[in-house]
């Protein structure tokens, strides 16, 4: 009696294990660039560059899974690139130059992936935020130029497969910004502008119900 006891429990630790296969996945992203001139007296001639990138991926697999049965997939990744400029030349007039520049992980965080095994829930959500913004002035004075401009690209995507399911989510941005005032003397100018967009987008997929009698 003892024995079979014994076996009995064995064979629930098995079963429960085999059932819990579940690949989780996330990534998130802050990228942000910011630019501030501020001139007066002169002349003055100043010029900023700077840009940065990143590309990140991540892939996992079961299969086969601890029954032998067909197994699950997931796979995630970004690319993205951020350029910023500012030139501004004056001959005494006051002058200023504000810049940003940023893509985070959105109001989702990023991307997420939950996909279990067999037929069992698989579930992928991918968020991002770009905002973009200038402003630009000019003071009475001598001639004076002031420009901005602000580039930007990005992409996510996702897919993940299980016995249930399979499915793949794809977003891209690509965002470009320029503002000038070239002034003549005792002219003043302002000039501010702003872009933004933002994309969410979730799948999900539960275990189908069991056919009725």
């Amino acid at each position: 009696m003892k024995k079979v006891i014994a076996v009995a429990v064995v064979a629930v630790l098995v079963v429960g294990s085999s059932a819990v296969g579940q690949i989780q996945q996330a990534e998130n992203w802050n990228l942000v660039l910011t630019n501030d001139m501020n001139l007066s007296g002169g002349p003055i001639t100043a010029l900023t560059i700077q840009g940065i990138g990143t590309l990140d991926g991540q892939a996992l697999g079961i299969n086969p899974d601890q029954n032998g049965d067909p197994g699950i997939v997931a796979a995630e990744g970004v690319a993205t690139a951020l350029f910023q400029t500012g030139f501004v030349d004056t001959g005494g007039a006051a002058t200023h130059l504000v810049q940003g520049l940023s893509i985070t992980g959105g109001t989702l965080n990023g991307q997420t992936q939950v996909v279990s095994d067999l037929s069992g829930p698989a579930r992928e959500q991918q968020s991002v935020n770009l905002l973009g913004t200038q402003n630009i002035t000019k003071g009475i004075g001598s001639n004076a130029t002031v420009d901005g401009l602000n580039l930007a690209g990005f992409g996510m995507g996702q897919v993940m497969e299980n016995n249930c399911a399979e499915g793949g989510q794809l977003s891209l941005i690509l965002g470009g910004q320029f503002s000038c005032i070239d002034g003549a003397a005792q002219s003043v100018a302002v000039v501010g502008t702003t872009m933004a967009a933002q994309i969410v987008q979730v799948q999900s997929a539960n275990t189908p119900p069991a056919p009725q009698p």
